[in-house]
């Protein structure tokens, strides 16, 4: 079966090409002629998009072997000497010609391909188009059964006109069936010396000594071939010469010739001085390499109509076009058209509206499906003239295609004309006649509704968009369209029921349709059906992702359950899911928390607030609804902590400031036990339920480092004058720091670490007091094994044993993973650099790494295994590497706030080190915050059981 592959564009989609209407142009007249029947081609169009080479092999292996056609429009370029085309995509790129040989031999039978070629001018390569020309033979002529033809012009200005290839291509389309022979490169370059208006075409013919391999069309610029020297050059009277590289064209055909067209040997400078004359000689059949056959016109060429036409002189350019109308005969064919079109648009730029319309009916009728001449003319029309020429344009239209959707889409053209000029009933015949012609055109259904609307015919018109909703495969817009049709009949019809019906069509579709959620609250409330209401909205909840949307249906839900339905546990269940789409919103807690007072269950009534404060830390009254609700669950450890938060707040009344004071401890927590690292750093960093699937990635990914990190580190940080100058307690001192530190480290499970004093800290460090963790450099060789705490000798001056809980709580929390990491590598910047040396080493894309992040990397891989380089791979791969710099930062505030909470457990109330706190920041957050964070968690479930397995809490 034979196959016309068609490849044109206009590069509207590559920035890096100017627009060339002309190429979409080229590929609209081959595929409107090759779909006529009588063409006997199975048609593909391609778009030259990435991966054209998929594409095209997509193409050919949907059809039959059989001969095949190729045909390109568009630029071309040489890159490196090689030829490739010039792809309209966002991104640019090219496409090789050799991977177009290679798709076109995997194919049997005869090939044919034809390629008009567009380049851009370099006056550094006067060459250019004979060289890419030469480059496309190269790449395409040496294979089996393979007929070339190409033609190469340079990009100008103007308006788009057929390229020479393709005029010739429609030429040799349009002979009759006796006349047809086979298509390849010879059938058409004998059809170009046959017809005379190729004698006007300034061309030169490369042509090789077997005919069936290669034929070769040229347009180039007088300058483009230029001469080796003054003595060699051709008089302007001749066409330039070619190399004769490409050997020599192919015998006259017999019959009629173009008197026009004559072999020239090359300028008499170029034969020798035995030569005779050209007329003194027989045929001479010229070898390989000798000059090429050169075509001119015999005469002057006559002015192009189009560019006199461009220039604003319309008669000139309508005498032109008679001309060539004469030249043609009185055969209807694609050249006539162009001829009526051009004669249009030198009517309308007259201004004769009329005439010009004439010749647009000329036109669109020897080539109905010419886009560009009926969107003019269409324009023209719509300007003031007769709408029922129109109608017959499009129906033509119509009538010439046998592809469903294509005459569909005409017919819905010309109904919606019908509908702009207000004639719903000719837009109703016509739009049925589209719905007919294509029962899945949901476009055809959408406007035939517009025209029964018009007509005041709603139950047609719901009918009409029920049915376009039912043909429409997008989801949101089916949900829309029966949005549409809910909305016109709860507008015009009585009952409701087919309201609910579409309703809950376009909520199937789309769960997140609120106005179709809208419209069934509407019909069903009238109704006082709230049962019914609350299933849609229960289905719809279990349908929908968590987001705005669903936010706002579980609380109207909730709403619904409590007042409505009075139905607590449905009301409780819906606000609680609300909250699981937006955990800030703050009435929907109170909700909740009078839901479970209202049962006198005070305990999950208070819940409500503790998770509030996470949100609302400086809200005074989520405190004291707290407060009031621990006391009546008769939760005083509870009641007291919320009452010292509203100390720190400045916000406590007499009767809570009474509260505060009664059981504050003097002095340092005496707990009745200790607990292990584990049970603290849970309560301290929260639920792992509770983080984000960012922040579980980035502690897999520090998992893995943890080990080789710290061991660096501890390598570096025994470099360092940390200890120069310091002294090392005895850890049996009854010094007050020392002691303190022994008592923290017992009650949190964890080594007690050396302590150095140092007392040049302020000078050295630049702060008053301070603390830092050495690494505890385990598995060096030559180190100590201990773990080591270098701090100022001022740490202890004027700290209460309270406060000093506080400091050590948080200190020795940076032993334990993951915090001794963040506490390692302290600043920002170190955390930053460890961070994309793993994910460098972890194989992560998309990054850029210097050459000392990469040199880090390399030292990490020497202290992991292989199972623990896949281990980190396989953790990084499941890191979005675009939203780590915000994942980083969240990391080290949340170790930051957890450190924190660890030293409010030691600390006792977070009135005693409120003061501390700001004392001694740490990096990546600010003292607000983490007063903030220890607000909140001081009456949060996770601090309260510490307090419990402490033995401190308030009785």
């Amino acid at each position: 079966m034979r196959l016309a592959v068609i490849l044109a564009s206009n590069y509207d989609q590559n920035p890096r090409c100017a627009p060339r209407p002309g190429c979409a142009l080229d590929g609209d007249l081959i595929e409107d002629r090759l779909a006529e029947p009588d063409a006997r081609f199975a048609l593909e169009r391609v778009k030259a998009r990435r991966k054209l080479k998929g594409r095209l092999e997509r193409a050919l292996a949907g059809v039959e072997p059989g001969d095949t056609l190729v045909y390109f429009s568009g630029y071309a370029r040489l890159v490196e000497g090689e030829a490739k085309l010039v792809l309209d995509d966002p991104r640019g790129g090219v496409f090789s010609v050799g991977k177009l040989a290679e798709v076109l031999s995997a194919r049997a039978g005869g090939r044919l391909a034809i390629f008009d070629l567009v380049y851009v001018e370099d006056e550094d390569a006067p060459t250019l188009g004979i060289e890419l020309v030469d480059a496309m033979r190269s790449a395409l002529a040496d294979g089996p059964d393979m007929s070339l033809m190409v033609s190469a012009r340079p990009a100008t200005e103007g308006p788009p006109r057929p390229g020479l290839l393709t005029r010739l291509l429609l030429l040799t389309l349009e002979r009759s069936e006796h006349e047809r022979r086979a298509l390849d490169a010879k059938a058409l370059y004998e059809r170009m010396r046959e017809d005379p208006a190729f004698a006007e075409l300034k061309v030169v013919g490369f042509f090789p000594a077997k005919e069936s391999v290669l034929q070769v069309l040229l347009e180039p610029r007088n300058s483009e071939r230029p001469p080796a020297s003054a003595a060699d050059s051709a008089p302007l009277s001749e066409a330039p010469r070619s190399s004769g590289r490409l050997g020599r064209p192919p015998p006259k055909p017999t019959g009629r010739s173009n008197p026009a067209m004559r072999a020239v040997n090359g300028p008499p400078s170029s034969r020798g001085p035995q030569s005779a004359p050209p007329s003194s000689r027989g045929p001479q059949s010229l070898p390989p390499g000798s000059a090429p056959l050169s075509v001119r016109p015999s005469a002057p060429p006559p002015p192009d109509p189009a560019e006199l036409l461009a220039a604003g002189q319309y008669e000139a350019a309508l005498t032109e076009y008679k001309k060539r109308l004469l030249k043609l005969g009185s055969k209807r064919g694609a050249e006539h058209a162009q001829v009526y079109l051009g004669m249009a648009r030198a009517k309308s730029g007259q201004g004769k509206a009329d005439e010009a319309l004439h010749n647009y009916d000329k036109a669109l009728a020897i080539t109905p499906l010419d886009a560009v001449a009926f969107s003019e003319a269409k324009s023209l029309v719509l300007a003031g003239g007769d709408i029922q020429r129109l109608s017959d344009w499009v129906r033509r239209r119509a009538e010439q295609t046998d592809d469903p959707h294509v005459k569909s889409m005409s017919l819905v053209e010309l109904g919606k004309i019908w509908l702009e000029h207000q004639d719903p009933r000719k837009a109703v015949t016509v739009l049925e006649s589209a719905c007919a012609a294509d029962a899945a055109n949901a476009a055809a259904y959408l406007e035939l509704a517009s025209a029964f609307s018009q007509l005041e015919r709603p139950a047609q018109a719901i009918r009409a968009l029920t049915t376009a909703g039912e043909v429409t495969l997008d989801p949101e817009e089916q949900a829309l369209i029966w949005i549409r049709a809910a909305k016109l009949a709860d507008a015009e019809l009585e009952g409701g029921e087919e309201v609910l019906e579409l309703c809950h069509r376009a909520l199937d579709s789309d769960p997140a349709a609120l106005q179709a959620l809208e419209l069934t609250s509407k019909v069903l409330a009238g109704r006082r059906r709230f049962a019914d209401l609350a299933k849609a909205y229960e289905a719809s909840l279990e349908r929908m992702p968590k987001g705005p949307v669903s936010f706002e249906l579980a609380k109207r839900l909730g709403l619904l359950y409590r007042d409505e339905l009075d139905e607590l546990e449905g009301a409780k269940r819906s606000f609680q899911r609300a909250l699981e789409c937006d955990p800030t919103a703050l009435e929907l807690y109170y909700f909740v928390s009078e839901l479970y007072e209202a049962e006198q269950q005070y305990i999950p009534a208070a819940r409500q607030f503790q998770l509030a404060a996470r949100h609302h830390p400086k809200n005074p009254d989520v405190y004291r609804r707290a407060l009031w609700l621990f006391e009546k669950a008769e939760d005083t450890d509870a009641a007291w902590n919320a009452a010292i938060a509203l100390e720190t707040l400045g916000e406590a009344d007499i009767n809570e400031s009474l509260l505060a004071t009664q059981h504050r401890p003097d002095g340092a927590i005496t707990p009745t036990r200790g607990i292990t690292p584990q049970r603290w750093q849970t309560a301290a960093l929260g639920a792992s339920s509770q983080q984000s699937d960012g922040q579980a990635s980035l502690d897999a990914v520090f998992g893995k480092l943890e080990h080789a990190a710290l061991r660096l580190a501890s390598e570096h940080s025994m470099r360092l004058p940390w200890l120069e100058g310091a002294n090392k307690q005895d850890p049996e001192s009854t010094a007050t720091l020392v002691r303190a530190l022994g008592w923290a480290a017992r009650l949190l499970g964890v080594d007690q670490p050396e302590l150095w004093i140092r007392g040049d800290w302020e000078q050295s460090f630049g702060s008053e007091i301070g603390v830092r963790i050495l690494p505890s450099a385990r598995g060096v060789e030559g180190a100590l094994g201990q773990p080591r705490v270098v701090a100022a000798q001022r740490l202890g001056s004027g700290l209460g044993p309270a406060e000093l809980g506080f400091v050590w709580g948080r200190t020795l929390a940076g032993l334990v993973s993951p915090f001794e990491l963040a506490e390692v590598y302290a600043s920002d910047a170190e955390l930053a650099h460890l961070l994309l040396a793993g994910l460098n080493l972890g194989g992560a894309q998309g990054i850029d790494v210097d050459d000392q992040t990469e040199a880090f990397g390399e030292r990490l891989e020497e202290l992991l295994d292989e199972d623990a380089l896949a281990e980190l791979e396989a953790a990084v791969a499941e890191l979005h590497v675009k939203q780590v710099s915000k994942e980083l930062a969240e990391w080290r505030r949340r170790l930051a706030f957890g450190r924190s909470r660890v030293g409010l457990l030691l600390g006792g109330d977070l009135e005693t080190i409120q003061g501390l706190v700001e004392r001694l920041p740490m990096p990546g957050v600010t003292s607000a915050e983490i007063l903030d964070d220890l607000r909140a968690f001081s009456i949060s479930e996770p601090y309260l059981s510490l307090r419990q397995d402490l033995g401190i809490a308030v009785e």
